[in-house]
């Protein structure tokens, strides 16, 4: 009985384009990564993973990380009131967790705190990627190092 209802609402004359679109619908990962249970979301685990964690620089962004008891990633994003004002904080802060999607399969089962620096450019999203993806790389390298 829900598929009239989605044919009205979406103005379909058959089923067929309906599948397609409840298919896109079902692959569709936006918010698959960034659930509750991936972040690092109370001050307090903040404040354990900054002034406990490990921590790598470049010139757009601060990652600590830590050893985590969880068998996932989890992140926590922060965007300091330097970056300007709620808007543009909202806006970095969205755009990391964008770079993170794309990334999500490199990144190891610990806790990382980002911190978006006032050098960050919202209208430079590509190279902004790949220096995250650049520090991700440099603390696995780290890790591995450290194994061995």
């Amino acid at each position: 009985d829900v598929v009239p209802k989605v044919e009205q609402y979406f103005q379909l004359k058959d089923a067929q384009p309906l599948v397609i679109v409840l298919v896109v619908f079902l692959n569709y990962k936006g918010g698959r990564y960034m659930k509750k249970q991936f972040r690092v979301k109370t001050h307090e685990d903040f404040q354990h993973v900054v002034r406990s964690g490990l921590v790598e620089k470049n010139r757009f962004f601060v990652v600590y990380y830590l050893e985590s008891e969880f068998s996932y990633p989890r992140v926590g994003i922060s965007a300091p009131i330097k970056l300007g004002n709620a808007v543009i904080r909202s806006k970095t802060r969205r755009q990391i967790r964008g770079m993170l999607q794309e990334c999500w399969s490199e990144l190891e089962a610990i806790d990382y705190v980002i911190i978006a620096r006032k050098s960050y450019d919202l209208e430079q999203y590509g190279l902004g990627l790949e220096e995250l993806k650049g520090l991700l790389n440099k603390i696995r390298r780290k890790r591995n190092e450290k194994k061995a």
